[in-house]
């Protein structure tokens, strides 16, 4: 790794505490916009960049719904991209705004750690999708698409929650607490629990999109639903970890 890069991340990284494994913050739902315009601040420094990247989570979640053999890389690509994004949410909020190319190079020395959470939630995340697709081929299925698409949902929605929690913000302790993968997992999980009012909100928007397959076009879906979607998890993601697990944030982004 560049020696620059390397120092630069030490500083930006601080250890993992494992005396505060279960105390992470309760916060109010108050807080969500707050989070959302401190992440809009931040893509106002690189636009286009932060618009790019916005894009890119939205195609690639397409692009693993239609190709599903493809879907195989979200393990390995989920958590990189999650740790990228936020580094730089980090660097753009207290030092010099990296450019992706410095923020890949500081993320690729937790490749391992990273690779471990994204296989471990997503094989969690899979058994609730061969539960919902062995239903799918029962004879309990109502007739109607959307009412059978909804019930296939809720037999899944288990797994997919637990995956989610354990995932949520276990890249952002990785790369900026250097926990190991089940230390940020476990981490990830209390914070969820413990602040479920904002959970709900998101779990309800990643329903709807889900439920929305059933009826909503393909192009209607990858080219408003969700991007907004992915707008909303991307530009809240740096500071409810701030906010939740790690120190106080700032309202103002550094200026690089």
């Amino acid at each position: 790794m560049n020696r620059h890069i390397a120092s630069s991340a030490a500083a930006v990284a601080r250890p993992y505490d494992p005396r505060r494994r279960g105390t992470p913050r309760g916060v109010s739902i108050r807080q969500l916009p707050g989070w959302l315009a401190h992440g809009l601040a931040i893509a106002r420094q690189r636009p286009v960049w932060w618009l790019f990247a916005l894009l890119a989570c939205a195609d690639a979640a397409t692009l693993f719904e239609l190709a599903p053999r493809l879907a195989l890389l979200a393990p390995m690509a989920a958590p990189l991209a999650a740790a990228v994004l936020v580094l730089m949410q980090e660097r753009a909020t207290h030092a010099r705004a990296w450019s992706f190319g410095e923020a890949w190079l500081a993320v690729a020395e937790h490749r391992s750690t990273l690779f471990t959470i994204g296989c471990a939630t997503a094989a969690i995340a899979g058994a609730g999708y061969a539960a919902a697709h062995g239903l799918r081929q029962s004879h309990l299925m109502p007739a109607d698409p959307l009412e059978a698409e909804a019930l296939a949902l809720l037999v899944a929605l288990p797994c997919y929650a637990l995956a989610l929690a354990l995932f949520w913000f276990a890249p952002a302790l990785v790369v900026l607490r250097r926990a190991s993968a089940g230390e940020a997992m476990l981490a990830s999980a209390r914070a969820v629990l413990r602040n479920l009012p904002i959970a709900l909100v998101y779990a309800f928007a990643l329903g709807a999109d889900a439920l929305a397959a059933a009826w909503l076009p393909v192009a209607l879906r990858a080219l408003v639903v969700t991007p907004l979607l992915a707008a909303l998890v991307v530009l809240g993601m740096y500071a409810s970890y701030r906010a939740l697990l790690g120190d106080r944030w700032s309202a103002s982004p550094a200026r690089g």
